[in-house]
């Protein structure tokens, strides 16, 4: 029997959320100067980090354009 899904998801958020981390550091980005600029509450981008929460499609581009990305890149994991 595999991995139960709902561990499988959590496993995969929280790399996608450590990506998105990481490529927020890299570009000098706070989550509060990064959260602005994707027009969203800093508890979103923080819950996203940390593997809590999922970004909707929508967000998940802006992400990727405010980091000068590809949304491929940010959801490309190990």
């Amino acid at each position: 029997m595999g991995t139960p899904i709902k561990h499988r998801d959590t496993i995969l958020l929280r790399k996608i959320g450590s990506r998105i981390r990481e490529l927020r550091l890299q570009k000098g980005l706070s989550q509060i100067e990064f959260a602005n600029r994707c027009d969203v509450e800093l508890s979103t981008i923080n819950r996203i980090e940390l593997g809590k929460a999922s970004p909707s499609l929508t967000l998940l581009f802006i992400m990727a354009k405010e980091l000068k990305v590809t949304a491929a890149e940010l959801i490309t994991v190990n």
